[in-house]
């Protein structure tokens, strides 16, 4: 190998570097929840039909499921840092043009790049998270992922909240923007300069470990995702709920999962990736069978709190078993593992609307509920994959 290919000498991992990944976590929470509140009005600024809006949304998934594949080997060939901070300035840019489009192809365009430069955002802050665990030996990834859910509670708050107070869409994002800038400003000392070691692949077919990783991550996504999109609908429709009332489902879902993510790395240390694996699997498919079997509001709104907390460290510690084991390169796998969850994301709400028109909104989210049974069926295997032995018997 020649010297301008051997991989940069990373320097001690310290704290410092567990508090960038935070700060990167955040980043990427807040820029990708900043769009939700924008699509009403986009939608009536720009005249546009349902299908259209959809066709719009569509295209951030397509620009996350573009870079994906590469955004690993990026960071494998020149750093996380640098590919880190060219996300971060990109994805952070690409907020404001949102309401300044001024066309639907102009918007498709912009949402595109603003898609791409999430999914590429999403792969390596993970992958930088994954080897400052390793080097501080203790659970951080779930704590990780909490600053990720809470960017997303700041970013959609602050932005409902201008504009709320008669700030214009421009100025909101604006607002994103500063407060992205001010984030990234001091996170960057902490980015890692190297990707860690391996072959700088782009991509593989996914096999082994990775590939029921990968599968499980999907199914835990898919749950998040029909809670996201599905739950307001059977509070509606099935409990009688007003609407207003019914945003509380999702608000049970994503504080429980906040909190059990910013509180997981303590929890994981002290019951093991095993138990958290075996636990939250249970508990998520029992949240949804409540929810999808009662008609007591607060039963509902206890199943959609207990989905969250269920899942809120198990997409966590698939991370780091990634991370771990050896089939597949770990940059590498991380963009397999993060794809195949993304795509759990996209096609789960619509497979729940399908499901829903031939059996009924009830039964779709109790077989959402099956589905997340794999999680608990695979999570010894899983462990023993990439932990050892001793940390199923342990």
């Amino acid at each position: 190998m020649n010297s301008d290919t051997q991989p940069v000498q990373e320097p001690t991992i310290t704290n410092r570097e567990a508090i960038a990944t935070r700060f990167g976590f955040l980043i990427l929470g807040l820029a990708a929840s900043t769009w939700a509140p924008l699509v009403p009005l986009v939608k009536a600024r720009l005249s546009l039909t349902d299908a259209q809006l959809g066709f719009l949304i569509l295209a951030i998934g397509i620009g996350s499921v573009l870079t994906m594949p590469f955004a690993g080997s990026l960071a494998h060939r020149y750093g996380c840092r640098k590919v880190l901070i060219a996300s971060c300035l990109v994805l952070l840019t690409s907020v404001p043009l949102i309401p300044l489009a001024p066309s639907y192809l102009v918007l498709g365009v912009v949402l595109l790049v603003y898609g791409g430069v999430l999914g590429s955002l999403d792969v390596v802050i993970n992958l930088q998270g994954v080897q400052v665990e390793n080097a501080l030996s203790r659970p951080l990834m779930s704590g990780f992922h909490g600053f990720y859910s809470l960017g997303g509670i700041v970013g959609a708050g602050a932005a409902t909240i201008l504009l709320s107070a008669g700030s214009s869409a421009f100025g909101a994002t604006l607002a994103t923007l500063v407060a992205g800038l001010a984030i990234l400003i001091y996170a960057i000392p902490g980015f890692l300069t190297n990707a860690g070691e391996g072959d700088r692949l782009v991509f593989q077919i996914p096999r082994g470990v990775v590939l029921i990783i990968g599968i499980l991550a999907g199914t835990v996504f898919c749950a998040e995702g029909s809670v996201t999109d599905w739950s307001a609908l059977l509070l509606t429709r099935e409990y009688r709920l007003t609407s207003g009332l019914a945003g509380f489902g999702y608000v049970a879902f994503a504080s429980c999962m906040t909190l059990g993510r910013l509180t997981g790395d303590k929890i994981v240390a002290r019951l093991g990736p095993l138990k958290i694996l075996l636990a939250g699997g249970a508990i998520c498919v029992l949240g949804f069978w409540i929810a999808a079997a009662s008609s007591v509001p607060f039963l509902g709104f206890l199943g959609f709190a207990l989905v969250g907390l269920g899942a809120s460290n198990v997409v966590p510690v698939l991370f780091s078993a990634c991370g771990r084991q050896r089939v597949i390169p770990p940059h590498v796998a991380l963009s397999i593992v993060t794809i195949m969850g993304y795509a759990g994301f996209l096609i789960g709400p619509a497979a729940i609307g399908e499901a829903s028109h031939h059996l009924g909104i009830r039964v779709a989210m109790a077989l959402i509920g099956v589905a997340v049974l794999l999680v608990p069926f695979f999570a010894s295997w899983i462990i023993r994959q990439t932990l050892g032995d001793d940390m199923v018997s342990s």
